[in-house]
Parts: C-alpha cells; structure tokens; sequence
C-alpha cells in the first residue's frame, strides 16, 4: 500500500495523489518539515515525537491517566489504515503493559498497596484479562482490609475467563 491508498482507499488514484499532494502542502505550510518526492515522503527525525515512547513517565506515575492509545479510535475510512492503527495500540499496550507490571512488583516489593492497586488497574486498563494484574489487584484490596472484595474480584475473573471455581 502506498500512503494515498492508505488514507483514500475508496477514492480514484488520480484524485488520491491530489489530495495526498494538497496535504503534504498544508502540514508544510503549518511549519511541518518534511520533504516528499514521487515515491517517498520523510519527516527529520527530531520532528518526530511520541509521547508512548518514554515510559520512563509510567514508572513516575501518571496522575490518574489513562494509558491507552487512541481509545476508542477505530477510523471508518480505511480498512487498511484501522489495521495499521490496531497494530500500533497493540504494540503500544503490550509495552505499556510491561512497563506497568515492573511498576506494580516494585510496589508490592516496597508494600506499598495503594501503589500495586494503581498499577493493575492501569494494567487492566490496556489488557482486562492480564492474570498478573487481576491477582494484584485482589492481593492489594485483601492487604488494605477488603477481603470480601478481593474474593469477589477474583470469583468474577474466573467466571469471565470460564475458570471453574468449584
């Protein structure tokens, strides 16, 4: 796929690198420094940046934010750009994800339970089914008192996932 295609799937190829040529025109005339020819358009890499690609952030807290990428994001456009985009969100939540499980074992190490609680639940967040995180979060509320909750948490995880709890 080029990138034309990509975005216009559905649209003619004439009218697909005219709208990709108009484009190009306004990101440049927005201060976008890019430089495209006939068959490849490239961005300086220090125009490039991803908030996703320092989780260092993760690891210092986030403050009650979500972590996910693009929730709720699915672009009716193009089958081929929602693809790609899902890809990108399961990439991004997987490395989230490992991030996150580190924080929440430094916490349970350091026993800090309003900590491991905060990390399973932003787990949860990018992945519900994540086992680790599921028994952390039911571990933090049976530390802090919540024994009942923590047992309901984990009887609804294995009715979710068809675990049997005989």
């Amino acid at each position: 796929f080029g990138l034309a295609e990509l975005l216009w799937p559905e649209v003619e190829v004439s009218a697909r690198a005219h709208r990709l040529r108009q484009t190009l025109l306004q990101l440049k005339k927005l201060g976008v420094p890019l430089s495209a020819d006939k068959d490849t358009i490239t961005l300086s890499p220090g125009a490039v940046h991803a908030d996703f690609g320092n989780l260092k952030s993760l690891e210092d807290g986030w403050g009650g934010q979500s972590v996910a990428f693009l929730p709720g994001y699915s672009p009716q456009f193009s089958e081929p750009f929602r693809d790609w985009v899902d890809v990108q969100r399961s990439a991004v939540h997987l490395n989230c994800a490992r991030t996150l499980l580190a924080v929440l074992q430094r916490e349970r190490t350091r026993a800090n339970w309003l900590g491991v609680e905060d990390s399973a639940k932003r787990v949860l967040q990018l992945d519900p089914f994540n086992e680790v995180a599921v028994l952390a979060l039911a571990e933090a509320s049976a530390m802090r008192g919540q024994k009942r909750g923590a047992v309901t948490m984990l009887d609804q995880y294995l009715q979710e996932v068809g675990g049997n709890s005989d």
